[in-house]
């Protein structure tokens, strides 16, 4: 599994709308709004490849400029 902390930086006017997506989504867990109302996320994936996907997939989102991983842990990631 990998897992990565992501800053999500969104449209002005957009945030409680994109938040709303990310809070729906099984595999993020949105921790926190910075005071630059970027959101502060958690995210997990099966592997790194899965994650990229998800991180451009998360970009195609309605008011999101762009998606910002922070950091990446792959300690049990299952090779296949």
């Amino acid at each position: 599994m990998a897992i990565s902390g992501i800053i999500v930086k969104v449209q002005l006017g957009l945030l409680d709308e994109v938040k709303a997506v990310l809070d729906s989504m099984d595999n993020i867990s949105v921790e926190a709004v910075s005071p630059n109302k970027e959101i502060v996320a958690v995210m997990e994936s099966k592997s790194l490849d899965d994650m990229k996907k998800e991180c451009f997939a998360l970009e195609k989102i309605a008011g999101v400029i762009g998606v910002y991983p922070s950091f990446v842990t792959t300690e049990d990631e299952i090779e296949e």
